[in-house]
């Protein structure tokens, strides 16, 4: 029977991978449930959930980041690509600049897909592409200038050999030169990381059991899908099933920040089970910035970019017009999926007057910034649902 049957891909195709899943409403043979991972969005995704780039970083008492975040990415084939998107999704704070720099002597000779695919990320966030190589004079001038302020290196150059000896010099030279960056080795076969404190490399492999565990892997992901499904009485498991390919990866991005959101404000999921989570308004506040930067960079990583006034009021028109003629709109103003605009990616103090500007057309006014907020007020009933199915 499908429904007792599930399989797990490692696939550069992780969007047609659900062709394969069961579905009874088309009589579709398949399996009944289909987790499949890309390659190198899974070691990525490995990488931030390992050596987590909030780690390296300092929080005021309300959440706010206390310094900048400066990453450097090495390397700008499938999997390195794929590393820049994950720290940008997973270094978003209130109060904080992201700004990373891409080293790759090939640069231009293989990033013409990314630049299609994610013009959000040129767009609306600080990132620098040079083409140069990561064993060069003038990239060694750069870590000296930024010794002091650099968080994070992700070298993925493609060639595990070639990985091992640069974050070996990497190492040597920073730690003369006093930088505490994290140095983070990023393959297809996994992620390794040089301790400082114990001179020991940790290796964590992708193709692992615990890895490759889609329920553990993916739980808190598909508990936070199940939030919103709720009222249709259906269980954890059948939620995630009909999940399509974006929203599963919006689930699993919110939900692999959640730890970031609660180191920021001083606790952690042990915390929350004990003392509870009740942060202040002022925090909340906070947190709701937070979110909402990771939100728009989550967005930018999926191939979207801001949606401009006149776009929006072009989008009004046409739902006024379709309601005026007595037909049900289908049309979503703040939201374009068909040509991946999205409205609410702008700055949080211009939320307001973006609802007001719908609301001109809707007669609805959306609070952008409580949907925010009650993202982060979510996370103590997930927190305890996945303890509760552990015991």
């Amino acid at each position: 029977m499908p429904e007792k049957t599930r399989l797990t891909l490692i696939t550069d195709d992780a969007y047609a991978a659900g062709t394969l899943q069961n579905d009874e409403n088309r009589n579709v043979y398949g399996y009944g449930s289909v987790f499949a991972f890309d390659r190198a969005e899974l070691a990525a995704r490995l990488m931030v959930r390992t050596y987590p780039p909030y780690r390296t970083m300092t929080f005021g008492e309300d959440g706010t980041a206390q310094e900048n975040f400066e990453a450097v990415v090495i390397g700008f084939g499938n999997v390195g690509q794929a590393a820049l998107r994950s720290l940008l999704m997973n270094a978003q704070f209130c109060g904080s600049r992201f700004h990373a720099v891409v080293i790759a002597d090939s640069y231009n000779a293989r990033s013409g897909s990314f630049n299609y695919r994610y013009p959000g990320i040129q767009q609306d966030f600080n990132v620098e592409f040079r083409e140069e190589n990561a064993r060069s004079i003038s990239f060694y001038n750069y870590l000296y200038e930024k010794r002091s302020t650099l968080n994070y290196i992700a070298v993925c150059t493609g060639n595990e050999k070639e990985n091992n000896e640069i974050a070996g010099e990497l190492t040597e030279f920073l730690r003369d030169a006093g930088s505490k960056a994290d140095i983070v080795q990023c393959s297809a076969s996994g992620v390794s990381r040089f301790s400082y404190e114990t001179g020991i490399t940790t290796l964590t492999r992708l193709l692992s059991p615990e890895i490759l565990d889609h329920e553990k892997m993916d739980r808190m992901a598909m508990i936070l899908n199940h939030q919103y499904h709720l009222e249709e009485g259906r269980s954890v498991e059948e939620d995630w099933k009909d999940c399509d390919y974006f929203s599963r990866m919006s689930c699993r991005a919110s939900a692999d920040f959640m730890d970031a959101v609660l180191f920021s404000c001083g606790t952690s999921r042990e915390d929350v089970l004990r003392n509870g989570f009740e942060p202040g308004a002022d925090t909340l506040n906070v947190l709701g910035k937070t979110e909402h930067l990771r939100w728009w960079a989550f967005h930018a990583c999926m191939g979207y970019q801001r949606m401009t006034e006149e776009e929006i009021r072009q989008r009004g028109e046409r739902y006024r017009k379709q309601k005026a003629e007595g037909a049900a709109s289908l049309i979503r103003i703040t939201k374009d999926d068909v040509n991946r605009r999205h409205a609410c990616m702008t700055d949080w103090d211009q939320l307001d007057s973006l609802a007001e500007l719908e609301a001109q057309y809707t007669g609805i006014r959306r609070d952008y910034k409580k949907m925010d907020i009650d993202n982060i007020r979510m996370i103590p009933g997930m927190i305890r649902e996945v303890q509760n199915e552990e015991q």
